[in-house]
C-alpha cells in the first residue's frame, strides 16, 4: 500500500498501519512528481486501485493520473455538492480505467468495521486515528483547522 499525504502525523499513522511506501506532498510538490513516484514504485505500471479520501477536488485528476491501465479510482472524499472537475472521456476509455463512487454505508458495514477493530486492536493503533475531540459548538473552527492540516482527524461530541 502506498499512502500520499502532507501531514506528518497522518503519514506516521499510515506507517503504523502497515503502509509499504509513503509519499510526502511537502517533498514531491506536483501531481506529476507524485504520479511518477507511483509508477517508479510499481515497475512503471501505476496503481491498480487509488482510494481518494482527501476531499480535495483537485485530487481527482491526480488520482486518475496515478492509475495504471485497467485501474480503478474509488472516490470517497469529495462529498460537497456542486463541486466538479474536468474529465476527458478518453482518460477513462483509452486506459480502461473506472471510477467507483462511495457515498454512504449501511449498519452492517459499521458492525464489520467494529468487529475488525476488536479483532485487530493489538495489531493496529486504532486509538491514534482520532487525534482530537471537540464540542459540537466548535465545528466551524475545527473544520477550518483540519483543512489547514493542523488537526489530523477530529471527532465532535454533543
Amino acid at each position: 500500500m502506498i499512502v500520499v499525504d502532507g501531514v506528518q502525523e497522518r503519514l506516521d499513522l499510515a506507517a503504523a498501519f502497515g503502509a509499504d511506501e509513503l509519499i510526502d506532498l511537502r517533498e514531491l510538490k506536483t501531481p506529476d512528481q507524485r504520479a511518477q513516484r507511483i509508477r517508479d514504485l510499481t515497475d512503471g505500471w501505476g496503481a491498480d486501485v487509488v482510494v481518494e479520501v482527501a476531499g480535495v477536488i483537485g485530487a481527482m485528476n491526480e488520482a486518475l493520473q496515478m492509475l495504471g491501465n485497467g485501474g480503478r479510482l474509488v472516490e470517497i472524499g469529495n462529498i460537497v455538492a456542486g463541486t466538479s472537475f474536468d474529465l476527458a472521456p478518453t482518460t477513462l476509455n483509452q486506459r480502461n480505467v473506472s471510477i467507483l463512487g462511495i457515498g454512504y454505508y449501511e449498519a452492517v458495514h459499521l458492525q464489520r468495521s467494529l468487529d475488525l477493530m476488536l479483532r485487530r486492536r493489538e495489531q493496529y493503533p486504532f486509538d491514534r486515528v482520532v487525534s482530537d475531540v471537540f464540542p459540537l459548538e466548535e465545528v466551524e473552527n475545527v473544520l477550518a483547522e483540519q483543512n489547514k492540516g493542523h488537526i489530523t482527524r477530529a471527532a465532535l461530541k454533543p
